[in-house]
């Protein structure tokens, strides 16, 4: 609950203490402003080159995708704003940690900014954040995911369901597991949560940082069987 406390004081923590860059900690020449120059211009944006599904390279003869040979196939298209380095990390630990939800904003925008997906963003018709299990987002006191989906919504206009996609069962840390241990991790974790809301229409997943595609495309299981036409997925990060 420590974040979704300092969540909720930090305006008022603000006048006290200005804040400093989200990344580094300097301090910002401006109000409004969440990173500074150096910051900015250490984020390295996702070119979303080759694949056509999940934007990622693809090998010489351009027929092999190295990700999509272990993404779900019920993930129709997957696309992130940016690489999980440079002060990347830091933002994503901050963000999804300690409650710095100013971010959100940020992540958003820079998201939005980006044509690959802008395009993805287009083609939904609701947005479902990833869910957390209730007792873990509980104990954070939100979900990331749907906060960055609400920035995103904000700035599209697009329908968001954070009801539409439950987490049915807890799952242990993804972190130090080999891929099909993510797979296997994930498998059955989700359902519908609400009949009808996905059925017969195109959902954006949105999570903050994908590694493997397994949250993902256990996701989009998840929602294929509860009859969504298409399930695309957005990060802002990829590892």
């Amino acid at each position: 609950m420590a974040g979704g406390f300092l969540a909720a004081f930090s305006p008022l923590l603000d006048l006290f203490y200005p804040p400093g860059c989200a990344g580094c900690g300097r301090k910002l020449e401006s109000a409004g402003i969440v990173l500074c120059e150096r910051c900015l211009a250490g984020i390295v944006k996702f070119p979303a080159q080759g694949c056509p599904r999940c934007g990622s390279s693809v090998e010489e003869d351009g027929l092999v995708c190295r990700l999509c040979g272990g993404l779900a196939g019920e993930l129709d298209k997957l696309r992130s704003a940016a690489w999980f380095l440079g002060p990347v990390p830091t933002l994503i630990h901050r963000f999804k940690y300690q409650g710095l939800h100013s971010l959100a904003q940020f992540f958003a925008e820079l998201t939005y900014g980006l044509e690959p997906c802008r395009e993805l963003i287009e083609e939904a018709e609701v947005v479902v954040p990833v869910p957390l299990h209730p007792w873990r987002k509980f104990r954070r006191g939100y979900n990331q995911s749907e906060i960055l989906g609400r920035a995103l919504v904000a700035l599209t206009g697009k329908e968001i369901d954070p009801a539409a996609l439950v987490r049915a069962r807890a799952t242990k840390s993804q972190t130090r597991l080999t891929p099909e241990q993510r797979r296997m991790n994930v498998a059955g974790a989700f359902r519908s949560g609400k009949a009808g809301s996905t059925e017969g229409r195109t959902v954006l997943l949105v999570d903050d940082v994908m590694t493997t595609g397994a949250t993902l495309g256990a996701c989009a299981h998840a929602l294929k069987q509860a009859g969504a036409k298409r399930v695309l997925g957005l990060t802002f990060a990829r590892a």
